[in-house]
């Protein structure tokens, strides 16, 4: 990074390979970002492009500029990334799935299947996936010999079942065909197993929230002062252990 906030550079390390054993380059990278901000991809998660920062992208999205104006290039092994603001945040995005590298031809020569199935995708983690059609109920993951660690990922197969029905997925889990299972989902699946000594609590992302009204019909809440006092007077704990009985605690962000 540097000393003024504005520039980030992203050095590849050498030997990097896509599981078809092509090469993974700092253009795939340039590629990646231009396709997610290009608004002809129409990319749900542009908008994480745009909190980045990065020059020119938000005229990029809005259709105003071409995609090659966007403030990431290449250059050798090199990916830099300058900003109109200082991102302290963009070292969090790059771990985002939406910011893997694509392979640009494969992508192309794919058109519109590309992602649809397993055989339609191309891979640089540790895994590649098998046997998903788009709605299969189950499939594999198997090892990425192509992967640049391969030879610390000592797991080859991760067997994948979807199961619909929670409660369906608990059962199968005590009668030990599945590995894990949720009991978050509802109150009576979390409270009848919560006691169960394989229980094991671990932290996890989930956004649900309630939001103001501010077009003005609820009067008062279109004020900024309102809100956040409203916000600071909040229970947070109490709401969710009065309305979500799953053993969810409450966000410590500040919203208003």
């Amino acid at each position: 990074m540097s000393s003024d906030g504005l520039t980030y550079t992203v050095t590849l390390r050498d030997g990097l390979k896509y599981s078809d054993g092509t090469k993974i380059t700092a253009e795939d990278f340039v590629y990646t970002w231009e396709r997610m901000v290009d608004p002809a991809t129409a990319s749900e998660y542009s908008y994480l492009a745009s909190d980045s920062h990065l020059v020119n992208v938000a005229d990029i999205i809005a259709g105003n500029k071409s995609v090659d104006e966007l403030g990431v290039k290449a250059e050798g092994n090199k990916v830099i990334f300058t900003f109109s603001n200082p991102s302290p945040q963009f070292k969090s995005l790059l771990s985002f799935s939406n910011f893997v590298p694509q392979h640009k031809e494969f992508v192309e020569k794919t058109g519109k299947q590309y992602g649809t199935k397993s055989d339609k995708q191309i891979y640089s983690g540790p895994f590649k996936v098998e046997n998903w059609n788009g709605t299969s109920g189950s499939f594999k993951l198997v090892k990425n010999n192509n992967y640049w660690d391969a030879k610390h990922v000592k797991t080859k197969t991760i067997n994948i079942q979807t199961v619909k029905k929670p409660d369906t997925a608990v059962q199968m889990y005590k009668q030990s065909q599945l590995d894990f299972a949720s009991i978050s989902s509802t109150s009576a699946i979390f409270n009848s197993n919560i006691k169960n000594k394989d229980v094991v609590t671990v932290p996890e992302a989930t956004t649900s929230y309630m939001t103001y009204n501010e077009t003005g019909k609820v009067k008062g809440l279109d004020n900024l002062k309102i809100r956040q006092a409203l916000n600071l007077a909040t229970d947070r704990k109490g709401i969710v252990e009065a309305a979500v009985d799953t053993g969810s605690v409450p966000d410590r962000s500040n919203g208003c």
